[in-house]
């Protein structure tokens, strides 16, 4: 099942995680930036992959990793809604419920 994916304010994060990395290596920053796009279409291919993430509470969050950064997404009927792209080590709860 292929479903279209939303991306979030919050979400669209991707472009800004490429550009830090840019700062200490372009070619990594490419290829983190492309993985996590691919990451989102494989998401919309195949909803609930990943897995529910124990510090939100929220069984209908779940969450695919992409080299050391999160995914968090939701299936809602029609679509797949892309929350957050963050990074592993930030405190998910504080970082996830700032908005």
């Amino acid at each position: 099942m292929n479903m279209k994916h939303v991306v979030t304010g919050p979400a669209s994060g991707t472009y800004a995680i490429s550009l830090n990395i840019r700062r200490d290596n372009a070619r990594a920053s490419l290829t983190v930036g492309r993985r996590i796009r691919d990451a989102i279409g494989k998401i919309a291919a195949t909803p609930g992959i990943g897995h529910a993430h124990n510090e939100l509470n929220n069984p209908a969050i779940r969450v695919y990793r992409v080299y050391s950064y999160l995914i968090f997404y939701r299936l809602d009927p029609k679509h797949v809604t892309i929350l957050r792209v963050i990074h592993g080590a930030r405190d998910i709860k504080r970082t996830f419920h700032r908005g």
